[in-house]
């Protein structure tokens, strides 16, 4: 039985920003190639990449000393949502986006890990909310989202063909 890897946590440098656009690039393949789905394929540009990104809350995960993973952070919401959509509008929130395992690395724990993660951060901020979305046709994907407990909050039209689902879970009282 091979060794678990120990995984850990750095918020990106500079340094690292190409290769955390390589792993979304990579994931965004792998969906195309093994789940029909072309949402991130052919992924977005470098340059599109950072300019939707807030550096500072961009992050590295390791596995080991491996780069596998990837997840960024902001304050600001997408322009598609909606402030209905949400438990509580005024709530102070994080908006969870460019989330990627390397394809080699999915099925070992890191995706559950990483949210993890991101829940330890937030509660350390005092946020009071996590929202994001998620591609609808992506069953397996959902189906790990909700295991995790995170609610279903509205359906948001992409365009004829696409749906996103919006999620969030609240912090208050936990």
């Amino acid at each position: 039985m091979a060794k678990k890897p120990q995984l850990t946590l750095k918020q990106a440098e500079e340094a690292d920003l190409q290769a955390l656009y390589g792993i979304l690039a990579l994931a965004g393949e792998h969906m195309h190639r093994t789940l029909g789905l072309g949402h991130w394929y052919p992924f977005r540009t470098f340059e599109r990449f950072l300019a939707i990104s807030d550096r500072e809350h961009i992050y590295a995960i390791f596995a080991d000393e491996l780069l596998v993973a990837t997840f960024n952070l902001a304050r600001t919401p997408r322009s598609y949502y909606r402030l209905d959509m949400w438990a509580d509008a005024d709530h102070r929130a994080l908006y969870l986006g460019g989330v990627g395992v390397l394809p080699s690395h999915q099925g070992m724990g890191i995706g559950k890990w990483m949210m993890e993660e991101v829940e330890r951060i937030c509660q350390e901020l005092g946020i009071e909310s996590l929202r994001f979305d998620a591609v609808a046709n992506h069953s397996r994907l959902l189906a790990f989202y909700d295991r995790l407990g995170y609610q279903r909050r509205a359906y948001i039209p992409i365009d004829d063909e696409r749906q996103l689902i919006a999620y969030e879970r609240t912090f208050l009282g936990e």
